[in-house]
């Protein structure tokens, strides 16, 4: 009968041992996962701001006594967590702001330049030609302009 009591314990135990592994690696596969899709400063952030509702519950199921200190951390955890997201939503709104100046940019204003430096070029090269007829090519003006854009 102990060996039956033993053996029983023993499947017992490999089924906890199998289960807790399949769960370790499910939160380790989530913790790569989570990285992956934000940043690791997110992600830490995260791991962070879980411990708050942790440390709430043990007030409230374990009867936890309330101090000014317990009180006092789980403040600054929820501050720390509201600074973080409203940050991240601050940095993001800047991303938008650039993609949709991005998005703005007009295709016709580089070429509206383009022509504008050309008859600019020519009307110039016009007046080179009419100065250097007249005077006989003795004073010629070269002018190298250069543009940026």
């Amino acid at each position: 009968h102990t060996h039956t009591h033993t053996h029983t314990h023993i499947q017992q135990n490999l089924v906890s041992l199998g289960v807790s592994s399949f769960l370790g690696f499910c939160i380790g596969f989530s913790v790569f996962w989570c990285i992956s899709a934000t940043s690791p400063t997110t992600c830490s952030m995260v791991g962070a701001i879980t411990k708050v509702p942790l440390a709430v519950l043990g007030i409230l199921i374990f009867k936890e006594p309330v101090t000014h200190k317990r009180i006092g951390f789980i403040a600054l955890g929820l501050l720390a967590g509201i600074i973080y997201t409203r940050t991240k939503v601050l940095e993001r709104e800047r991303q938008r702001a650039k993609m949709d100046d991005a998005d703005s940019f007009d295709v016709e204003k580089p070429v509206a330049l383009k022509t504008e430096l050309v008859k600019m070029r020519s009307s110039q090269h016009e007046s080179n030609e009419s100065e250097s007829s007249s005077d006989g090519g003795r004073n010629r003006v070269v002018t190298n302009k250069v543009s940026s854009c």
